[in-house]
C-alpha cells in the first residue's frame, strides 16, 4: 500500500515562507513601477484579474488534480 502525503503544520509554514520569499520581490517591483494614482485607476481591473486567476487556479488544482485526495480526507468512506 502506498503512503499518501500528510499535511502538517511544518509543511504549511514552509509553504508560507516560500510564498513570502517569492512575493516580497514582486511587491517591491510593483511598488516601484506603479504610481498610487495608476493603482487607484486600475482598481476594478485588478479585482477582475485576481478573480480570474483565483478561479483558474482553484479550478485546475482544487477541482481537477486534488479532488479525490481532498474529499477522501474530508469525507472518508
Amino acid at each position: 500500500m502506498t503512503e499518501t502525503a500528510r499535511v502538517t503544520s511544518e509543511l504549511l509554514w514552509r509553504a508560507t515562507l516560500i510564498a513570502a520569499v517569492i512575493d516580497a520581490p514582486l511587491l517591491v517591483l510593483v511598488a516601484r513601477g506603479v504610481s498610487p494614482d495608476s493603482f487607484r485607476e486600475l482598481k476594478w481591473h485588478l479585482a477582475a484579474a485576481a478573480s480570474v486567476v483565483y478561479a483558474v487556479l482553484w479550478g485546475t488544482f482544487g477541482s481537477v488534480y486534488f479532488w479525490d485526495a481532498v474529499y477522501r480526507a474530508v469525507f472518508p468512506a
